[in-house]
Order: C-alpha cells, then structure tokens, then sequence
C-alpha cells in the first residue's frame, strides 16, 4: 500500500508539472523512500527531479536521537467535532487505502521509528469555547500532561496573553527558514509567536478562503469564466462585481427574492477575508509598537463597495437574507459564484451529480496591487507554557519532524491528489490552487483584536444597515486602541520575562 501511495503521489506530480510547466520533471520516482531516487535513465539531465522527490531531499536538520519510547502528547478535536478541527488535518489512526489518511499515518509512524517515540493524540470533544477553557484549566493547575494543544485561533491568541504558552522561537530545533513553516512571521510581534501553523496540518490550506464558480450557470448567462483575467494579475473586485451582479432569476416565480431562486453570488455577512484579500491590517505592527492608524480613507472604501454590492444589486446577497444557505444553493444549482474555504471541493462539491465547478483566488483589489492575498482561517497547535524544560528538546525535535514530514508526504496527498487531480475539475483551476496556495497567510489582526477591534468591520457595519465607516471608526477607535495597546503590554511583559527585550 505505502510503495502504490509514493508511486501514485510522484505520478500526480510528473502529470502536473506536465500541465503547468513551472519546474521540470521526471518519471518514474519512488517517493517512498528515505532518500530521493537517483534517475533510472542515463539520457536523464541531472537537473530534472520531480517536485516530490525535491520536496523528499530537503533536510530537517534535526539530530539522530533515540528518544527511548517517549510519549509525545497532543491535545485537541477531531473525531468528535466538526471536520475543521485540528486532529483531522493532522492525525491518523491507521492506514485505509485513501491518499490523505494514508500519508498521515505513514508520516507519524516514520516519525515514531526514527525516533524511538509515541505519538499520541486525544479528542476532547469540545466547541472552540470549551477548548480553550480545557487549555486554561490544565495550564494553571500546573498540569504538564501535553506537548501539543490546539483550539481557535483567536481564542488562542488571546489567551496567549497570559503566558499560558511557549514562545515557540524559545525552542531549540524549530527552524523557520524551511519550506514547511508558514504563519510564523504573520503572527510574530516583539520576537515572540505562540500560534503554531506549519505544515504538520493541513488545515491551513484546507481553510484557506476561495470561490467557487459553477460553470454552467456562467455558460448560460454567455460569461466568460475570468481564468485568463486571474493569470494576467487582472481578476479585481470590479471584476468579481461586474460579472455577477446582474445575475439573478426569481426560479419559483413568485415576485419575491427568496432561498429558491438563483444568484450570481453569496457570502456570509461575516465576509471574512475580504479585507485581507486586499491587503488591509486593521491592527498596524510597527517595531515594537501597535496601533490601528490604518488607511481610513481606503477601508472606507471597500466598505462602500462591498455593501452596494451585496446589498443592492440584484444578483450578490448573503447568507444572512432569506434563508440562503452559500454551500447548499450552490450544490442545488442556484448559485453562481460562493465565497467558501478550498475544502469544499474534497467534502461538499465532489458529491454534487453534474455539477461542474471551477475555483478562483480572492480577488485583488485592484490591478495596482502586486499579489494575490488569501486569508487563512486556521485551528493552530500551541506548546503549553507547563511543559518541563528537561522536555523542550523531545518536544521541538518532534515538532520539528512532523512539519517536515507534513510538508514533505502529507501536503502533497491533500494538495496534488485531493484537490488538484481528485477533486479539481479543469487544469485551470489547479493554476489557481497554486496561486492560492502560495499566497495564504494568518492575519496577526484576527488572531489578537478578540472582536474588539476592525477586523470584522464589514460585518459590523452590515449588520446595522450601513455602510458609514467614519461613523463606525469613531464610534470603535478608543476600544480598538485599547485592545492594541492591551496586546503590546503583554508582549512587552512577556518579552521582559524571557529576557529578550
């Protein structure tokens, strides 16, 4: 089963590179062993290595050591919860025969070998709430049971204020120069990051936020599907805005727009991403300081556009009006365009009969702007501030290793077999994978406003019938401001106690 999964994944792989020739390839590689296959054939330039095998060759760095059947120990949801939950992106129990499940399961238990070490997980059951109250209970009691626990981004990082966690820079084998470590500088403030988001899950692409497009809707209304717009750097929030807005059908024929009749777009009112997606940061960092000067102007901005757009035109809504539900009008065929995370095409769309999709990127907010932007809606893991120190090293070791073997097994299964060849539906979709991919970032404001700052102003302001930011903004400033300053004490306390300011 391993040698078929290894054989399988470089294959993706060689077909993919095929498709978008960005790195040059070669066949025929066994992915599955401990060092990348040298090439079978002597015509072979040396230079052409299949991205996997390039992936494979990467060292972790980390020393040969034998851990003497330690019990590594991480604490979070999965099984009992719903699938965004950490344990499902990172965990798995044994092998089964699917790719995703299989790479899991293989990477821990060459981790396990290697190191003569446990690795064990266990489901709380918990919401996000009671998650975090889990982790504070067992912190404060002095409770060092876990190496790992993972809950709500936001919920951790304000409890990551209290210095219930470890600065992960503290330990001695994270290197945050390679491949496999993502999130890191988004969350780091005053030389600390406490909210763990490398490539030991997966959860962090599978959260990232996209749209989808059903295809024949858009065939139907004579739309040109804005692939090319996309690679040209052009695909803008006007371009998003102009080719849905219009499109609306009242299906029952009833005079009344409801939940059985068909839009160009929907949301949630939450609208997360959006400001992210064009680069705001509502909480500014700026060497040791933050604050939330931001560009007012601009933010009024999208506020303005966003709330024409959703609230009135005919063809774009939320899933707060009339009953829509984004995930079921577009598996019901009544939906052109959703706003969703990428995991869509692995747990809802690929079940839907005849339904033939497309994926785009977050769109820029205009063609001034350099790069895509995805958010990430992540469930980090966090290192306990009750961990012994005579365990740090066990700990980072570990650490270490499962975010080099998810980079290097793991990530491949989800992104190459799951969503770009098993679930994806055109090759340009699988473009766009890697666009989203390789702009997906956590926003530090999400992770630390604890709501209380601008993050979800869309929201906010929506939810009144608006779309006066000044009113808003200087209805909010003081508390905003507050919460940063907040923030900044504490990490400058923290800081003081590590002795690194």
């Amino acid at each position: 089963m391993r040698k078929n999964l290894t054989k399988l994944l470089a294959l993706v792989l060689v077909c993919v590179t095929a498709i978008t020739p960005l790195t040059s390839c070669s066949e025929g590689k066994d992915v599955g062993d401990k060092v990348a296959a040298t090439t079978a054939a002597a015509t072979q330039p040396v230079e052409d290595i299949d991205p996997l095998s390039e992936r494979k060759a990467i060292p972790d760095g980390l020393p040969d050591a034998n851990m003497d059947g330690y019990t590594f120990k991480v604490h979070g949801r999965g099984e009992h919860g719903a699938d965004r939950y950490e344990l499902t992106s990172f965990f798995a129990e044994e092998e089964v025969g699917e790719p995703v499940n299989d790479a899991l399961y293989y990477a821990r238990r060459d981790i396990s070998e290697r190191f003569n070490t446990e690795i064990e997980v266990y489901d709380s059951g918990c919401d996000d709430y009671a998650q975090v109250n889990e982790i504070k209970k067992m912190v404060t009691s002095d409770d060092d049971i876990y190496n790992m626990m993972g809950g709500h981004d936001a919920l951790l990082g304000n409890l990551s204020l209290d210095n219930y966690f470890v600065n992960i820079y503290n330990l001695p084998y994270q290197d945050f120069e390679k491949p496999w470590w993502s999130g890191v500088e988004d969350l780091t403030f005053m030389d600390q990051c406490y909210l763990i988001t490398s490539d030991m899950s997966y959860l962090g692409l599978k959260n990232a936020k996209a749209l989808f497009i059903n295809k024949a809707i858009m065939s139907d209304y004579g739309i040109e599907i804005p692939y090319q717009q996309v690679f040209d750097g052009k695909w803008t929030i006007d371009s998003l805005i102009e080719l849905s807005k219009d499109v609306y059908e009242d299906l029952n024929a009833n005079s009344t727009v409801d939940a059985d009749d068909l839009y160009g777009f929907i949301t949630e009112p939450n609208c997360y991403g959006f400001l992210e997606s064009f680069g705001v940061d509502t909480t500014i960092r700026e060497d040791d300081t933050l604050h939330v000067d931001f560009d007012m102007e601009f933010v009024s901005g999208v506020v303005s556009k966003i709330y024409d757009y959703l609230y009135q035109s005919k063809g774009a809504k939320t899933t707060g009006e009339n009953n829509l539900h984004a995930i079921e009008e577009f598996k019901n065929h009544k939906a052109m365009i959703i706003h969703i995370g990428v995991d869509f095409a692995a747990t809802d769309a690929r079940h839907v009969e005849g339904l033939d999709y497309g994926i785009l990127p977050m769109p820029k907010w205009d063609e001034k702007q350099e790069d895509y932007k995805t958010m990430v809606m992540h469930y980090p893991f966090i290192v306990p501030a009750t961990l012994r120190e005579e365990n740090y090293e066990n700990t980072s070791i570990i650490m270490e290793a499962l975010s080099a073997e998810g980079y290097k097994q793991v990530f491949p299964a989800y992104f190459e077999i799951a969503l770009k060849q098993k679930y994806s539906t055109d090759n340009e979709s699988m473009r766009v994978l890697d666009i989203i991919n390789e702009s997906k970032a956590v926003s530090f404001s999400w992770a630390y406003e604890n709501w209380e700052g601008f993050d979800l102003c869309l929201y906010y302001i929506y939810e009144k019938g608006s779309d006066n930011f000044a009113s808003y903004y200087a209805a909010n400033q003081k508390k905003a401001a507050k919460r940063a300053e907040k923030v900044q004490k504490a990490f400058v306390k923290m800081a003081e106690d590590q002795g690194i300011r």
